[in-house]
């Protein structure tokens, strides 16, 4: 499968992998990550007939900023993606996202954006918020800025059950190559959520909702939080995962999108 590293007239950066096909699959990835999270989940595929796009969200650069408008910037950086690589506005498109990613796919799919034919989460935020102790703040603000590669594989590893040395390096790369504005951005928008989490979710579409042995979003949070919210969802969890399921067992993942596309989009 052939990758391209393009981006909109606005200067929206994304991987496209394939060509317009059956249909579109969008990826959002989470905290201190890039696109690039998700190329092994990606060439495991065997739904090689879609267009798949992974966007690397930007910072917005304004200092005072709500939560929710910084979510919402990023759900509209990825529609102009997903725009900027629509050829057939009737083809199927599922949106995936990761962590905060959930709470961004969420955003995008209560756009409605065409054809949208269904939602995966993955160990994803709460899209209320998460509200931290002021020990876990400062924890994860140090976290947000420490640029030492040792620091970055630490606090990965951590949060982790299974990775390979190769997939380790991409998230610590992702951690590092993260600005720290953009950290701090992105940090305080997961935890601070947006309205649209503190009411049923109004999307129709199928969701898949994956959770994982992660402490951090545990089986039960995303289970209450996320699940919940949803009229029309499935959960399932990934064994001998952390917080990174499509890093630490893409392949498992990979069949799960298999399977959720070919039930929900042929």
């Amino acid at each position: 499968m052939n990758q391209e590293f393009l981006a909109t007239p606005h200067s929206v950066r994304f991987t496209r992998y394939g060509l317009p096909g059956r249909g579109t699959l969008a990826f959002v990835h989470g905290f201190l990550d890039n696109s690039l999270v998700w190329h092994e989940v990606i060439v495991q595929m065997r739904s090689q007939d879609w267009q798949i796009i992974a966007v690397d969200l930007q910072g917005t650069g304004r200092s005072s900023i709500s939560s929710a408008e910084t979510l919402q910037s990023y759900a509209d950086q990825t529609l102009a993606a997903i725009a900027s690589v629509t050829t057939n506005p009737e083809a199927p498109l599922v949106v995936v996202g990761h962590s905060m990613g959930g709470a961004v796919a969420e955003l995008v799919a209560l756009h409605e954006p065409a054809g949208l034919a269904g939602l995966v989460l993955i160990t994803p935020a709460v899209l209320s918020g998460y509200p931290l102790s002021e020990k876990q703040t400062a924890a994860l603000r140090a976290t947000a800025l420490d640029r030492d590669p040792q620091a970055a594989r630490t606090a990965r590893t951590t949060m982790s059950t299974t990775l390979r040395p190769e997939s380790l390096q991409v998230l610590i790369d992702a951690h590092l190559g993260t600005p720290a504005a953009t950290a701090l951005e992105q940090l305080a928008a997961w935890t601070g959520g947006h309205p649209e989490g503190e009411r049923a979710s109004s999307v129709r579409v199928p969701t898949l909702i994956m959770a994982s042995d992660d402490t951090f979003f545990t089986y039960d949070l995303i289970r209450d939080g996320v699940v919940n919210r949803f009229h029309n969802a499935e959960m399932t969890r990934v064994s001998d995962a952390g917080h990174w399921p499509h890093v630490e067992q893409p392949a498992v993942v990979a069949a799960a999108l298999d399977a959720f596309l070919a039930q929900n989009c042929c």
